[in-house]
């Protein structure tokens, strides 16, 4: 199981502890400090595009992990590029919320390219503000369309009342 975008590892250490080989992946040095502190067995620095000859029985995108592509092409972009990584009947399991319109029109009623799901976001700790990047908030019918045009089938198989959802993608057709 790779846990993409592992942060300080809570998903990592849980499913460790429950007996699963778990890959923590985070580009942040300091994120990757933190999750060998606190006992991630398996630890690497670096984005998807770094990894090269390992497969995966799930990919992990959580905490908003659509957020991962930064907007709709780069979603798109992602997922098409983590088919790589996926061994055979694998999946990706990601959440994210729906963004609410600021013109009040239909979320379909919006371009990829001007799609309301995409916010300039920069992090903050103890006065040191890093590099702003863009975070795409996605809702779950744009993601269906999303995951179809990069080879994959959506299912949402959780929903929270206030629009936050967890969906696995499968792989439609074979590499």
């Amino acid at each position: 199981m790779l846990d993409v975008g592992a942060g300080a590892g809570c998903h990592a250490l849980a499913l460790q502890r429950r007996g699963h080989a778990v890959t923590a992946l985070d580009v942040s040095p300091s994120a990757v400090a933190v999750l060998r502190a606190r006992g991630v067995r398996d630890v690497r620095l670096g984005s998807l595009g770094a990894l090269r000859g390992e497969t995966f029985d799930t990919l992990l995108l959580l905490m908003h992990g659509a957020g991962l592509g930064g907007d709709v092409p780069g979603l798109q972009w992602m997922l098409a590029d983590a088919r790589r990584l996926l061994a055979p009947r694998g999946a990706i399991v990601l959440d994210s919320r729906a963004p609410e319109p600021p013109d009040g029109r239909p979320l379909d009623a919006h371009s990829d390219v001007r799609y309301p799901g995409v916010a300039e976001l920069s992090m903050e700790f103890d006065g040191t503000r890093g590099a702003p990047f863009l975070w795409l908030f996605v809702d779950e019918q744009r993601l269906a369309r999303i995951a179809d045009r990069a080879g994959y089938e959506a299912a949402v198989v959780h929903r929270e009342p206030d629009g936050r959802y967890l969906a696995r993608l499968t792989p439609t057709t074979t590499r």
